[in-house]
Parts: structure tokens; C-alpha cells; sequence
């Protein structure tokens, strides 16, 4: 991995040794620990750093990009992204990132039986066994042998229940139904 070259500097105290990115020519450095330094106190040195904020800063690449930022070499910061990138894309060895396979569809909800002649297509199944139209027609089965009857419908108006050749008719609001 590609790293911004880092300078050994003193300061005018000449106690600690600290770590910035670029030693100017005038004007003042921030370091790596954070204290700035003006041109005319800094002296290159050829040891290692003895700040232990600077030795700590040395491994964060947020606050080397903002030093070489503050320092006016944002150019150099992106050669050496630049230079990471290329250095990715050769040891990448062919490999490609695939991603996840979509889950598939849920399946259809199963179609509605017909009882006793009562087709149930139109109706939204609510939980089993129980049915529903918009009008709030309301209509239950239970489950006897091996089909299903129904057990009780519901309406949210008036019913009219009447008597003819072929049995009984039930009709109201949003229901049609022949009964034996």
C-alpha cells in the first residue's frame, strides 16, 4: 500500500521529535499530533519520531490526507490514491465480486375452492377458512372430511332469503347464492 512520505522534524524546544508531511521552505506545519510550527522553528532531523501522538497519527490515513490537504499538496494525495488503485487492480487475480442471488418470488396465494357451489374468486382470503368482498360481505367455512362447507356468512346489510322451484335464494348486498 502506497503511503505519504512522512519528515522527522524538531521544533524550537528541541525536546520531541515530531512527524509532519512536507518540510516548507516558509510559512508554518502542522504536525501529526496537531501542534503547528512556524517555518523558522523547524529543523529536519534524521532519527525517529518520539511524539507519541505523531507515532499514533502515523497509522490514520483520514489525518495524513487532511495534513497533506493543509499543506496544499491534495495532488499528491491523489497520485498516491491513484497509485493504490493500479496496485489493487494487479493483484486482483481475475477475481469478481458477485452478488447474491435474488431471493425468489413468494409463492401465489392458492386459489379459492368452490363450496357448495359458492365460487369464492371474487372474495380476499383474510386467514383460512374466512373470506372477504369489498362490500364487507364476510364469508366462513370449516373444514368437514376431506372439503370444505360453509359455516356462516355475514353481510353488512339487509339479506333476502325466498323460495323457488330449484330451493332457496339468498341475495343482498354484493351476495348471490342458491342454496339446497
Amino acid at each position: 500500500m502506497a503511503q505519504a512520505a512522512l519528515h522527522s522534524v524538531r521544533g524550537r524546544s528541541g525536546r520531541a521529535v515530531h512527524l509532519v508531511v512536507t518540510v516548507p521552505d516558509g510559512g508554518s506545519v502542522t504536525t501529526l499530533c496537531g501542534r503547528p510550527l512556524p517555518a523558522d522553528a523547524i529543523r529536519p532531523v534524521a532519527g525517529e519520531a518520539t511524539c507519541a501522538l505523531c507515532l499514533r497519527g502515523r497509522q490514520d490515513q483520514t489525518l495524513i490526507s487532511s495534513r497533506l490537504f493543509e499543506a496544499g499538496l491534495g495532488a499528491n494525495l491523489l497520485e498516491l490514491s491513484l497509485e493504490q488503485a493500479r496496485n489493487r487492480r494487479r493483484h486482483d487475480h481475475g477475481l469478481k465480486v458477485v452478488p447474491p442471488a435474488a431471493a425468489p418470488p413468494p409463492p401465489p396465494p392458492p386459489k379459492p375452492p368452490k363450496v357448495n357451489g359458492l365460487d369464492l374468486a371474487r372474495l380476499r382470503r383474510l386467514s383460512e377458512g374466512v373470506y372477504v368482498d369489498d362490500a364487507g360481505l364476510i364469508v366462513r367455512l370449516r373444514q368437514e372430511g376431506g372439503g370444505w362447507r360453509v359455516a356462516g356468512i355475514e353481510t353488512p346489510g339487509p339479506v333476502r332469503l325466498t323460495r323457488g322451484r330449484s330451493g332457496w335464494h339468498l341475495s343482498g348486498e354484493g351476495l348471490e347464492a342458491g342454496l339446497d
